[in-house]
């Protein structure tokens, strides 16, 4: 019987769980291959999301994106816990490990806008990619946070100010913040 194992990450990024499976009617040949490939045709439903990162959406964003990997299996190539074997040892192993490294990519890729590809730019990991983005927006969500909750503190309703108006623009910054 041939193993895989998927982490699964939680919306903190820590670790779940280890989820072993198997699947029957492996041979010893089959055994000997440690990574199998991730079947697009299984997961090709789920790896799109609705919404593409932008500059303003990365929390939402990455929940999605994170549920989307632990579906698809990809979760331990952008976490780096499954490592290319040697080729050396077990080619098909490490074929199988850059197809779905490329795999993982790629839904990465099809799920940022066309000004945040820079950030995967160069990336040759999947697992490089989704440092680069956390790089980028984690730090930057933060300090929108902040500027944010700034704003909220300090919009004060005036006399003589709509008070329906007021409230709006209130609402609008609290679900940005909340949104982030």
């Amino acid at each position: 019987m041939s193993a895989t194992n998927q982490t699964t990450l939680g919306k903190s990024g820590e670790s779940l769980s280890n989820i072993n499976s198997t699947s029957p009617g492996a041979n010893a040949e089959e055994h000997s291959i440690g990574i199998e490939c991730i079947h697009i045709q299984d997961i090709a439903g789920n790896t799109q999301q609705p919404d593409p990162l932008d500059d303003e959406n990365w929390s939402s964003w990455r929940d999605d994106i994170v549920l989307t990997f632990n579906i698809c299996g990809m979760t331990d190539y952008i976490t780096g816990h499954i490592k290319c074997p040697d080729a050396r040892v077990d080619l098909k192993g490490a074929e199988n490990w850059a197809y779905n490294d490329q795999i993982t990519q790629r839904t990465i890729r099809n799920n940022v806008g066309r000004n945040q590809k820079i950030h995967c730019t160069g990336a040759t990991l999947a697992q490089e990619m989704w440092k680069n983005l956390e790089a980028i927006y984690q730090s930057r969500g933060v300090q929108t946070q902040h500027q944010l909750m700034q704003e909220l503190y300090d919009t004060k309703a005036r006399e003589g100010d709509d008070i329906i108006t007021h409230l709006e623009r209130l609402k609008h910054i609290w679900s940005r913040i909340t949104c982030q």
